[in-house]
């Protein structure tokens, strides 16, 4: 507990971007094509070996990559040992990826989402990198090859927001408000890459509640109605529509995750979605949101903007 800190490099593989785009720079992470220099860069503190000689460590469980394609997202990390640095790496890695994926949605002609690889589990809606017999990567070499994800045509149709969230992430002291938004933002990136129809929903009100309902627990739903269809309309009557509608699927939601529901049909999962982006976007592009920095003001002014004063705590 003593050793000092240090700093590394980090590297994580991920898949699923286009190779054209690269390398490019989102939050605190670079992503770029996987060098000769990259793939010699062996793990410090081998516990085989008791190596100590470097100071940076390669996520590459797949070993040195001849695949002149391969991605790693990379990252300067501060931490007191090889293991401790690999964990907060990845970690930040996953959280921009998944900030991406909320993005994939708007890329025409694109559809693949982005992947972090690794060897150990992890979260349903990451793949999980399989070595067969041979220590080759099985998984990979026999997945299909998908379209890409293109970080410049997410900026042509989504610049503003793709900035704000770029900004969120680089930030060394998110305010709680700041904290929400990017909750919202990684939630909603698996609500639109999950693997199911039924996590697709249950993931997309995470990511509302985060933003919408920030502080209690009391009559979640009708706060979450009010300012879901405050956020999405300015028009009365189409707000009205727009609070039953979020409503009808947050029963969906709850029979879901109560009941087991199973079977949701994709058309569901495209509405409940499409519902989560629209509003997530508005939000994280409301100028006035800046000015907040606790959960409690973020609560308060949604109360006050959405005429609900019930949910005031």
């Amino acid at each position: 507990m003593n050793r000092p800190a240090r700093d590394f490099v980090v590297g994580i593989q991920v898949r699923g971007l286009d190779v054209d785009t690269l390398p490019f720079t989102f939050g605190r992470v670079r992503f770029e094509r996987m060098s000769q220099a990259h793939a010699r860069i062996v793990e410090v503190q081998n516990a085989a070996t008791g190596d100590d000689s470097g100071e940076s460590s390669l996520h590459d469980p797949n070993g040195p990559s001849s695949d002149h394609d391969a991605i790693i997202g990379s990252l300067a990390i501060r931490a007191r040992d090889d293991r401790a640095a690999e964990m907060l790496g990845e970690r930040e890695v996953r959280a921009t990826v998944e900030c991406l994926n909320l993005f994939h949605a708007h890329v025409p002609s694109y559809s693949s989402p982005v992947y972090v690889l690794t060897e150990r589990s992890g979260a349903s809606f990451f793949d999980r990198l399989i070595l067969d017999s041979d220590g080759k990567d099985s998984s990979y070499r026999h997945a299909p090859s998908p379209d890409f994800f293109s970080i410049e045509m997410v900026h042509d149709s989504q610049g503003p927001a793709l900035d704000r969230i770029h900004q969120l992430l680089k930030s060394d002291g998110r305010t709680e408000v700041e904290e929400l938004l990017l909750q919202g933002a990684r939630w909603g990136g698996r609500a639109l890459t999950a693997h199911t129809a039924e996590d697709a929903i249950t993931f997309a009100f995470t990511a509302l509640e985060c933003v919408l309902v920030p502080r209690g627990k009391e009559k979640v739903i009708r706060r979450l109605a009010t300012r879901f269809a405050w956020v999405a309309s300015d028009a009365e009557r189409a707000r009205s529509g727009a609070a039953k509608e979020i409503k009808d699927a947050y029963e969906l939601r709850s029979r879901i995750v109560h009941d087991g529901r199973i079977e949701v049909p994709a058309s569901e999962r495209d509405r409940v979605a499409g519902m989560m982006l629209f509003v997530l976007l508005k939000l994280l592009m409301n100028r006035d949101l800046e000015e907040l920095t606790s959960a409690q003001d973020l609560e308060e002014c949604l109360a006050k903007a959405a005429c609900d004063p019930q949910s005031q705590t």
